[in-house]
């Protein structure tokens, strides 16, 4: 009789190891707890930016490093000179009028860069027509025009951290990198390094193989823990 309560208490024991090892295993990967911090998420280590500097240099913008590869938000033609600063080049030689309104120019930016003149985008309707025009206009304005201050960004404690450290990451893109911003008296764009890290290479693998096996554990677990459950029940009955 003595071995029998053994091996009932035995059965018991082992049911209760087993099904709340299951029950931690499996909860932690629907919540997320301790297995995005064993295994990780790569968040920190996705997301690399530098930032580069912005100054208004002898009438110019001039950037202290490599700036974003789609120029700066607010300015066309700086660096990638596309259809639509071909049709900013007629203007150059004055203001040109058509019938109807251009759906580009909707889109376009405020002001465009020729040969490191700024101007600003001038337009006046007629009725049925509208005019398009070029005004000059200083880098020191445009750069004061188009900044956003730290605080209203999306960000802003990423954009602070890059701003101080030059080189960081965040756990997150940033909505606008080439939204230039304003901090104190200086002014920053945000160039996303593409570099892979060997978290970006093998972080992803490794923690949903490590949560697949995590799954399979805690599925085992509770099925072994049923098991001894319904052996402490059948010698229950059997007593």
């Amino acid at each position: 009789m003595s071995r029998l309560r053994t091996e009932r208490r035995s059965h018991l024991v082992r049911a209760g190891v087993y099904l709340a090892l299951g029950v931690l295993l499996v909860s932690s990967l629907v919540f997320a707890t301790p297995a995005s911090v064993v295994f990780g998420s790569g968040s920190e280590s996705d997301f690399t930016y530098t930032a580069v500097e912005v100054t208004a240099e002898s009438g110019a913008l001039a950037f202290d490093g490599e700036p974003p590869d789609d120029g700066l938000r607010g300015v066309d033609c700086l660096s990638d000179y596309s259809r639509l600063c071909g049709l900013e080049v007629r203007q150059l030689d004055g203001d040109v009028t058509v019938e109807k309104v251009n759906p580009v120019e909707r889109r376009a930016a405020p002001y465009v860069a020729f040969f490191d003149q700024y101007y600003r985008r001038v337009h006046e309707r007629n009725g049925s027509t509208i005019t398009y025009g070029l005004q000059p206009v200083s880098a020191g304005t445009v750069l004061d025009d188009i900044a956003r201050p730290v605080a209203e960004t999306n960000r802003p404690s990423s954009i602070r951290r890059l701003v101080s450290e030059g080189t960081a990451a965040v756990p997150h893109r940033l909505r606008d990198p080439t939204q230039a911003v304003r901090s104190g008296e200086s002014y920053y764009v945000f160039n996303y390094q593409r570099g892979e890290t060997p978290r970006d290479q093998h972080g992803t693998g490794v923690a949903a193989l490590g949560r697949i096996a995590m799954l399979l554990v805690g599925l085992w677990s509770l099925r072994r823990g049923w098991v001894q459950y319904d052996r402490w029940r059948a010698s229950r009955r059997d007593a």
